[in-house]
């Protein structure tokens, strides 16, 4: 008998989900590549259109596609969908008393997502803890640095582990545009 724990059977459908949307969004840039490859005879594009017009639109430069924008917003996607799993958990979702996870705490996740939209490529993990919070880690293979970050009902605290370096750390604090701040900036050093 094969014993699956609920992280397993979370890791394997997170996976699966970011490895179809990332298939997904590769078929509509594929695609869209081979349409805009397809020739239309110059007669048929430019029929409706006054001298003018054509000339204008014949000035006018091709749109370059910048792919690294749509991989981004399927990273931070994909951690805004893991954050809305957590938040359908419901008391004892681990089967030893664990609370389920206050919406605020989860409106709080969301918006250190946001805050962080340039530095997810580091975020690791985002799990709830039994206590009723939300643990976010982001860890960088190359150097070892961790942050991690508690986040429950509008106050959050963390601390960076840098090998080499001093532990920096954020007690429990209110969440504020200051404290957002400090844990971008925290952020960018892993």
């Amino acid at each position: 008998m094969i014993d699956f724990t609920f992280d397993d059977i979370k890791e394997t459908y997170t996976q699966v989900k970011h490895k179809v949307k990332v298939m997904i969004a590769g078929l509509c840039v594929g695609a869209s590549l081979i349409i805009s490859d397809i020739a239309i005879p110059h007669e048929y594009r430019f029929q409706e259109y006054s001298d003018s017009r054509i000339e204008q639109m014949e000035r006018q430069k091709p749109i370059e596609l910048d792919v690294s924008v749509l991989i981004h917003s399927i990273e931070s996607n994909k951690w805004y969908d893991m954050i809305n799993e957590i938040a359908a958990l419901p008391d004892n979702w681990d089967e030893e008393g664990a609370m389920a996870i206050d919406p605020t705490t989860i409106d709080d996740c969301k918006q250190i997502i946001f805050a962080a939209e340039g530095f997810l490529n580091n975020l690791y993990d985002i799990s709830p803890t039994e206590l009723g919070s939300v643990c976010m880690q982001w860890y960088n293979k190359e150097n070892n640095n961790l942050l991690n970050v508690e986040v429950a009902c509008h106050t959050m605290a963390y601390y960076l582990d840098r090998p080499g370096h001093e532990l920096i750390s954020l007690k429990s604090q209110r969440i504020s545009s200051d404290t957002i701040e400090a844990l971008t900036h925290s952020i960018k050093l892993v």
